[in-house]
This record gives C-alpha cells, sequence and structure tokens, in this order.
C-alpha cells in the first residue's frame, strides 16, 4: 500500500469527524498546507506527526485498544 492509500484514508476519517483542513491541523500542531501534502501523498509525514494525527483520527492503530489487549492477555 502507497502513502498516497494512507493520506487518503486520513482524508475520509476527517471528512467523517467533520474537521476542515485547517482544523486538523491546527490539533496537531502543523500547517493546513502540510495536512493536504499529506492528503495528496505529496509528503510523508514523520512518527511523531502519525502518532498526533492517529489520537484525533484514529486510523493507523488503536493505542488504548492494543495496551487493552495486551493487559487481557496477561491477566
Amino acid at each position: 500500500m502507497t502513502f498516497q492509500n494512507y493520506g487518503l484514508r486520513i482524508k475520509n476519517k476527517r471528512k467523517e469527524y467533520n474537521l476542515t483542513q485547517n482544523e486538523l491541523a491546527t490539533k496537531v500542531g502543523i500547517s493546513r498546507s502540510y495536512i493536504s501534502d499529506i492528503e495528496t501523498g505529496r509528503l510523508i509525514p514523520s512518527g511523531k506527526i502519525i502518532l498526533k494525527l492517529n489520537k484525533i483520527l484514529p486510523i493507523f492503530l488503536d493505542v488504548d485498544d492494543v495496551n487493552n489487549r495486551n493487559i487481557k492477555k496477561e491477566a
């Protein structure tokens, strides 16, 4: 899967949450144009930005869900 596909997933999830690019950018702490570049696949965000995006738009990994599964397995 190319990152352009991930960018499309981010765009679709952003729209699902009724956020503009500007609103999402403000929440993440990056520029609106950076969000646009991510959504179109022109830029690949750093891991830090991906984690910030994922907290707002759970796309890549639900960290709390993973942690809960690990806790259940250990119990």
